[in-house]
């Protein structure tokens, strides 16, 4: 997203980087062009890497395109900040910028659908998926949902990208394995998951429940073989009284995320005036 302000970048070898590829430079091609050669690729991305930075730094861009980018990227959740000043750390917090979940219901009623890679690997870069909310208002009730689609192929073959924990467990190097976590708002309740279970059993990395500052939490471990579509989904027991507008999240992938909520939701959340009462927010 910042490229977009400064403009690409041309590397040495006349390769050229912009806000197109930036993603697939980063975090996939090189890793099949390089194999395991640590030092060629090391040396790509100290390239890729000070010449952004040098761009970045070089002020030769318009800072209003770059506030758009910046703020785009802090919205998308692609930029959390930690302050130990506590006045810039609560306006961190003000901003959602901290990533923190709220502990009540009164600014924000946040529910959420977050992703944590357990193959050890890069393979998510492959992954694509879409949100998407429904609402019961008269039972009070919430599902949200998420379509996941693996888009890796045969030709994907470094070791760096595989999932490298697969081995040990006889599944596919290519099948993503994820921790996927369901929140509830607090005073919310978790009624249903999809999977009810998760799909592998490890006693070090099962089917857990807990909270987190009081939003009860689930999660399932989903396998997602090649090519395959899945949906993940949870229904929740919205709690009583007034709700703040609806803050449906999840975590922020390589690829543009969108997200749908459904007009029966809109009378379970309150609004305050002058503002929206469904936002968006993408947490990683």
């Amino acid at each position: 997203h910042l490229l977009e302000a400064p403009g690409p970048l041309t590397l040495a070898s006349g390769e050229v980087v912009d806000s197109g590829n930036a993603a697939s430079v980063l975090m996939s091609e090189p890793y099949e062009r390089f194999g395991m050669d640590n030092a060629a690729m090391d040396a790509y991305f100290n390239e890729v890497s000070a010449g952004m930075f040098a761009k970045l730094t070089s002020s030769q861009w318009d800072i209003g395109a770059m506030w758009t980018q910046v703020v785009r990227s802090a919205e998308e959740g692609r930029i959390l900040a930690w302050f130990d000043d506590a006045s810039l750390e609560d306006l961190a917090h003000q901003y959602g910028l901290d990533g923190t979940l709220r502990e009540d219901n009164a600014e924000a009623t946040q529910l959420g659908i977050y992703f944590n890679d357990y193959s050890i690997g890069k393979l998510e870069y492959h992954l694509t998926y879409s949100q998407r909310a429904s609402c019961d208002a008269d039972r009070r009730t919430m599902t949200v949902s998420m379509d996941l689609q693996s888009t890796i192929t045969d030709a994907i073959k470094s070791g760096y990208t595989l999932g490298l924990r697969n081995i040990e467990r006889g599944i596919d190097q290519r099948t993503m394995m994820l921790d996927v976590l369901f929140f509830a708002p607090p005073g919310g309740e978790i009624l249903s998951t999809t999977p009810d279970i998760g799909d592998w059993w490890d006693p070090r990395f099962r089917d857990r429940s807990g909270s987190d500052h009081d939003n009860p939490a689930e999660s399932r471990t989903l396998l997602l073989a090649e090519g395959e579509a899945r949906t993940v989904s949870y229904t929740v027991q919205l709690p009583e009284g007034d709700l703040g507008p609806l803050e449906l999240r999840h975590t922020p992938g390589a690829h543009d995320t969108a997200v749908t909520i459904d007009a029966n939701c809109t009378p379970l959340f309150g609004s305050p005036e002058g503002s929206d009462n469904l936002r968006l927010s993408t947490i990683g």
